[in-house]
């Protein structure tokens, strides 16, 4: 049992660290979202950093894979355990069989001391009514006195042996009592470790969901990387910060100021308001006109 809960402290510490992996992997995530954006002007680091992506997903699906692995050995653990809760209820079921037996044989043994005892004052009765009997039976008498003496020295004896063996049969009912107690609570805990075992497979299997919808979107993600490379400027709006600006694309800022923010294009303001920015770069060759759907194909 100690060790199970070693293990357990030791699965619940690598959940942990899986867990601070996965929110590194999130930031990581992030980082490379905007990564994705700086690569329509950066080009070679961007298929830098997409290696790395790539290499990190791997590195997860490894963890995964242990995480699994983990999953397996609990329940394994979880079978074994539940296998000596059946031997020791088995050993209970036999301990309280011997009880009940070793009781009846305390009530026959407690009967056979009231009959020897009853047997004892009978025989005490005779000696008395013999020796009332006179002279002839003097010599006869001292015998049977004697063995009176010896009777009686023998019930003495015999009454001590049921007094200690009573006393046993006492103390042997408490045993039974409190293994039977321990019986119980044993039965209890078998119950919760067997429902916490059930609880922990579901978490594996959660958790296993979890890893595989993670696949998916570094697949979606690394398909995403492969369709930004060589996209161009003039068919789509630019939304890159300051230090990601590229002269060489002859791109013009418009900053989402009060002054022109009622002069914006409609489409411009909608999508000032979706992504929260303060500015885009968009071709300068693009006619801004008020409240109009701008031409981005370049025409214009």
């Amino acid at each position: 049992g100690i060790e199970f809960e070693t293990r357990c402290t030791e699965f619940e510490t690598g959940c942990t660290e899986f867990e601070t992996r996965c929110t590194e992997f999130e930031t990581g995530c992030t980082e490379f979202e905007t990564g994705c954006t700086e690569f329509e002007t950066r080009g070679t680091e961007f298929e830098t950093r997409c290696t790395e992506f790539e290499t990190r997903c791997t590195e997860f699906e490894t963890g995964c894979t242990e995480f699994e692995t983990g999953c397996t050995e609990f329940e394994t653990g979880c079978t074994e355990f539940e296998t000596r809760c059946t031997e020791f209820e088995t050993g209970c079921t036999e301990f309280e069989t011997g009880c009940t037996e070793f009781e009846t044989r305390c009530t026959e043994f407690e009967t056979g001391c009231t009959e020897f005892e009853t047997g004892c004052t009978e025989f005490e009765t005779g000696c008395t009514e013999f020796e009332t009997r006179g002279t002839e039976f003097e010599t006869r008498g001292t015998e049977f006195e004697t063995r009176g003496t010896e009777f009686e020295t023998g019930c003495t004896e015999f009454e001590t042996g049921c007094t200690e063996f009573e006393t046993r049969c006492t103390e042997f009912e408490t045993r039974c009592t409190e293994f039977e107690t321990g019986c119980t609570e044993f039965e209890t805990g078998c119950t919760e470790f067997e429902t916490g075992c059930t609880e922990f497979e579901t978490g594996c299997t959660e958790f296993e969901t979890g890893c595989t919808e993670f696949e998916t979107r570094c697949t979606e993600f690394e398909t995403g990387c492969t369709l930004v490379t060589g996209k161009l400027y003039t068919d789509k709006l630019l939304f890159v910060s300051d230090m990601c600006f590229n002269v060489e694309e002859k791109l013009c800022k418009i900053s989402f100021t009060s002054e022109c923010h009622r002069n914006l294009p409609f489409k411009l303001d909608t999508i000032r308001k979706k992504k929260k920015i303060s500015f885009v770069f968009i071709p300068c060759h693009l006619k801004i006109q008020q409240r109009q759907n701008f031409d981005l194909s370049g025409k214009s």
